[in-house]
């Protein structure tokens, strides 16, 4: 997704998804549960039963799997369009879509288009993980996700002199507290990743709570 030597974001997805189904590898071990983050979100969400979700980024939809329970709805979006494919094929109880957060009225008219087909005002939890770093627009895209949902969580690997738009945990808690309080932050210093479960302050104060 990057190029070390030049440092700079390339980001070619759906070749990298096409090429797991050729050669039958996992990019970032997603379909693997055991990796620390992975466990973490797991436990953070595990307790509530969110009546509607939103996964930005799903990739192949393991981790949107983990917040479906027989009650509630699980929305799942990515940029590449056989990622979906595969969500689809795997998870068919969650609505996936193709959408492409670089754009930010796709994403305004996705979210307008979904709550009136399903009759929901917000989402109670969005899911970011491992999104942000590939997103020049990072910060408005956790504006505009407070805006529409209640609870976010969001992951993200920040190596040191990362490549990615986000440098720094800092930079990211920063960003994140100007629109949400935080209600848990976790910080895994060998593998570098940053995790914060946060409420929306914006819906909040939409809201009147």
């Amino acid at each position: 997704m990057f190029d070390v030597l030049k440092r700079q974001f390339i980001g070619n997805f759906e070749e990298m998804y096409q090429a797991e189904l050729i050669d039958g590898f996992d990019s970032w071990h997603q379909d693997d549960m055991r990796g620390l983050n992975r466990q973490f979100i797991e436990t953070l969400t595990k307790n509530y039963n969110f009546s509607s979700c939103l996964d930005i980024g799903c990739g192949k939809g393991a981790l949107s799997n983990t917040l479906k329970r027989s009650n509630n709805l699980v929305f799942a979006v990515d940029l590449s369009k056989t990622a979906i494919s595969i969500v689809r094929q795997r998870y068919p109880e969650i609505k996936s879509d193709v959408l492409d957060l670089a754009d930010l009225n796709q994403y305004e008219k996705y979210i307008a288009d979904l709550f009136s087909e399903f009759s929901i005002k917000y989402f109670n939890l969005t899911l970011i993980s491992e999104v942000l770093s590939y997103l020049e627009n990072w910060r408005e895209v956790i504006r505009r996700c407070a805006e529409n949902s209640e609870y976010l969580l969001i992951s993200l690997y920040i190596p040191p002199k990362a490549i990615g738009f986000v440098k720094t945990a800092e930079s990211l808690e920063d960003e994140v507290s100007n629109c949400c309080e935080v209600i848990e932050l976790i910080q895994l210093k060998r593998s570098n990743f940053t995790i914060l479960f946060v409420r929306s302050k914006i819906l909040s104060n939409l809201r009147g709570v």
